[in-house]
């Protein structure tokens, strides 16, 4: 078994060793450069507008995956009910400031 030996040329703690201070101990790690940190229009107008992008294509994403959901489930339920009371059945989600009737 061999034991790891620290070379004699190791710094070791002395008790007089100085210790250094940072004169700023919360660095921002991402610093404005406007020191009153308000936001950029520009930047405010792009987020905006990626928010709005991205929304968009969620709700289109969401809807083509309900539509094949239903699809199916339509297929199904077809082949497996054959009762007069009941035609289908089909899953609805609502959207903010979306109602169905």
């Amino acid at each position: 078994m061999s034991t790891a030996r620290s070379s004699s040329n190791a710094r070791r703690p002395t008790s007089r060793s100085s210790t250094w201070t940072n004169p700023n101990p919360n660095p921002d790690p991402n610093p404005s450069p406007n020191p009153n940190h308000d936001p950029d229009p520009n930047q405010v107008k792009d987020l905006d507008n990626y928010y709005k992008a991205l929304d968009r294509a969620l709700m289109k994403f969401h809807s083509s995956k309900m539509e094949s959901i239903n699809k199916s489930i339509k297929e199904l339920w077809n082949r497996t009910y054959k009762g007069p009371d009941i035609d289908g059945i089909e899953i609805h989600s609502e959207h903010e400031g979306e109602t169905y009737p």
